[in-house]
């Protein structure tokens, strides 16, 4: 376990240096009580606030939290799961995008200039297993716009089709 002194207003891990003109043991805070280290100035971190449901931990760091080192979690959304074209089909349709989602996701697929990238793109449609968020069929821009959708619109419809069956 890390200790920590205030320097400058701001936690900073102690490294055994001498406290004053003190050296302390290196094992230190297994041996003392919280109230007698913060007497010479040291202290542990207090424990992260519980990460609300649907965050995930992308980060941690100590700061000083109402005058005593603290750990602070950075928090963010999960990362997106993979899905099945079950999955794209029926979250485009839940989330009100088209009644179609074959022929939508065709159709922006058409505009494709380049007739080998549009043939690779069909048949990515067609025949792959699972999609990943970061597909192109799901995350260029140009295919976006083609298609009347935003990254704000792909993101829900994405969530919400990891919601449903695969």
């Amino acid at each position: 376990m890390t200790l920590y002194l205030i320097r400058d207003g701001q936690p900073v891990a102690w490294t055994g240096e001498a406290i004053g003109e003190t050296r302390y043991p290196a094992d230190i805070e297994t041996l003392w009580s919280d109230a007698d280290l913060a007497a010479i100035g040291l202290y542990r971190a207090a424990a992260a606030d519980p990460v609300p449901d649907g965050k995930v931990v992308t980060g941690t760091s100590v700061q000083l939290v109402d005058g005593v080192p603290k750990t602070v979690n950075t928090l963010g959304d999960p990362p997106f799961a993979s899905l099945t074209k079950r999955q794209v089909c029926a979250a485009l349709i839940n989330a009100g995008l088209t009644d179609d989602p074959n022929g939508f996701v065709l159709g922006v697929l058409a505009t494709i200039p380049d007739a080998k990238a549009k043939a690779l793109a069909i048949n990515d449609w067609d025949n792959a297993p699972f999609y990943t968020r970061d597909n192109p069929l799901f995350a260029d821009p140009s295919l976006l716009a083609a298609g009347g959708i935003t990254t704000d619109q792909i993101d829900q419809f994405w969530r919400l089709g990891e919601t449903l069956p695969a």
